[in-house]
C-alpha cells in the first residue's frame, strides 16, 4: 500500500515470493530492481556487525553519500572504508587512513567480503539466482578474471556467471558443479583467492 523506493528481505525465498506475487510486484522498489538482502543474522547481531549492517543499508539508499563522503575528512571516510569503498580520496592523509581502514577490515579474517558488501556465512547461490549477493560474487569473479565482461555483473545468475564458477572451482580445486555453494564463496571471498591464469 505504501509503495516503498526500497525493500529489504532475509532471502532468495523471500525475493521470488515479492517477484511472483500479483500485487507486490508492481510495487515501484521491485520495479526499480531497489532491493536488498539483509540476513536475519545481520539484523540481529551486535557490535561490529550491526555497524556494517547499517552502513550497507545507508550505501544502498543513498549511494551518493558515499561519494561525497570520499571527499571529507578522514573521520567521514573511515566507516565507508570499513565497508570496502576504494575510491581514493583528494588528500594524501585521507587515502593513507581509507587503505588501513580497509585493510583492517579485510585481515580481520583473511576474507575480502566487506569490500564487495556480502556476508557469505551460510550463503549459497545458483543458476537464475537475481539479487545484490549475486551482483557481489560477479564482481569478484570479475576482478578475479573469471567474467572478462563489465557489463556481465548484473546481478543476475546466469549461464556466463555459472561457466565462470565452475572455471573458479576447478582452479581452486572444488567440485565443477557451477553452484555457488557456501564452500565455493568461502574460497572466492578469501584474500588470497585464485585468480584465473
Amino acid at each position: 500500500i505504501a509503495n516503498p523506493d526500497y525493500i529489504l528481505y532475509d532471502d532468495d525465498a523471500t525475493l521470488q515470493f515479492i517477484k511472483n506475487d500479483s500485487d507486490l510486484k508492481g510495487l515501484k522498489a521491485v520495479k526499480n530492481k531497489q532491493t536488498l538482502m539483509i540476513s536475519q543474522e545481520e539484523i540481529s547481531r551486535m557490535g561490529t556487525t550491526s555497524l556494517f549492517t547499517l552502513n550497507k543499508i545507508m550505501n544502498f539508499m543513498y549511494p551518493d553519500r558515499l561519494k561525497k563522503n570520499t571527499d571529507a575528512t578522514a573521520e567521514s571516510v573511515v566507516p565507508s572504508a570499513v565497508e570496502g569503498a576504494t575510491t581514493a580520496t583528494k588528500s594524501a592523509s585521507n587515502t593513507q587512513t581509507t587503505t588501513q581502514a580497509a585493510t583492517a577490515a579485510a585481515n580481520v579474517n583473511g576474507s575480502v567480503e566487506s569490500q564487495y558488501k556480502i556476508k557469505v556465512s551460510g550463503l549459497s547461490l545458483k543458476l537464475d539466482d537475481e539479487n545484490d549477493n549475486v551482483k557481489a560474487m560477479q564482481q569478484r569473479l570479475f576482478d578475479l578474471g573469471y567474467i572478462t565482461d563489465k557489463g556481465n555483473v548484473t546481478g543476475y545468475y546466469g549461464e556466463v556467471t555459472q561457466k565462470a564458477v565452475k572455471d573458479f572451482q576447478k582452479a581452486s580445486g572444488l567440485k565443477q558443479s557451477g553452484t555457488a555453494d557456501n564452500k565455493t564463496l568461502t574460497a572466492l571471498f578469501k584474500s588470497d583467492a585464485k585468480a584465473k591464469a
